[in-house]
């Protein structure tokens, strides 16, 4: 949601010290982190048996719906049986199945996507410090980049503003992040040109000023 990494080096640590189960998410770093876009294991170079449980969606980078639990055979097994999630739920159909081993297929032959999507989101979040604009805790080494609003209306309003200028981006507002932070949370693809990140930061920047006046 914020754009920032987990230092996931020290959480493997704590795990080996205190012996607890290590679940990670891979919504959004999966195929914008690492160099072929492996996300955080390659990213921190940690192995990932030193994790228990990678998860992560098939609904993002991977264009298709659905999601997917990575771990020992025998915790996935048990998450078969178990997790009200998985027992109350449908396979997805075989569409969905090859459009996300197509694009999976994609990200590891065509490494140069991951590698565009990087620099593109570095110079998004660059130009969002040149401009003034509040990241939060963005590092951007993620392809999803917060521009912190402060206030319900002022976001809705900003994004509607944008919209209108050709550039979509949606208002997150509490109660699913932490009142007073709402946001506009951009996401970034590797489609993306350098011209439409310039335009977009500048434009955003315009009209918040406008917004405050």
């Amino acid at each position: 949601m914020d754009g920032d990494l987990p230092n996931v080096p020290e959480f493997v640590r704590l795990r080996e010290k205190y012996r607890f189960i290590l679940v990670i998410d891979e919504a959004h770093s999966l195929g914008c982190c690492g160099k072929t876009g492996r996300g955080l294991s390659e990213h921190f170079n940690v192995p990932p048996h030193c994790v228990d449980v990678w998860a992560g969606t098939l609904s993002k980078c991977l264009a298709s719906c659905g999601g997917y639990l990575a771990g020992r055979r025998e915790m996935i097994e048990y998450f078969k049986v178990n997790a009200p999630g998985f027992v109350y739920s449908a396979g997805i159909s075989p569409a969905n199945t090859g459009a996300a081993i197509g694009a999976l297929r994609k990200m590891i032959s065509e490494p140069e996507r991951v590698s565009r999507l990087q620099g593109l989101a570095k110079l998004f979040y660059e130009l969002c410090k040149t401009n003034g604009l509040d990241t939060l805790d963005a590092t951007g080494e993620c392809a999803v980049i917060p521009v912190i609003v402060g206030d319900f209306y002022k976001a809705m309003k900003v994004s509607s503003m944008l919209l209108d200028q050709g550039i979509h981006v949606q208002p997150i507002t509490y109660p699913a992040v932490t009142a007073g932070t709402d946001r506009l949370r951009f996401f970034l693809s590797s489609l993306h040109t350098k011209e439409q990140i310039e335009f977009t930061v500048a434009t955003c920047a315009k009209i918040l000023i406008a917004v405050e006046q």
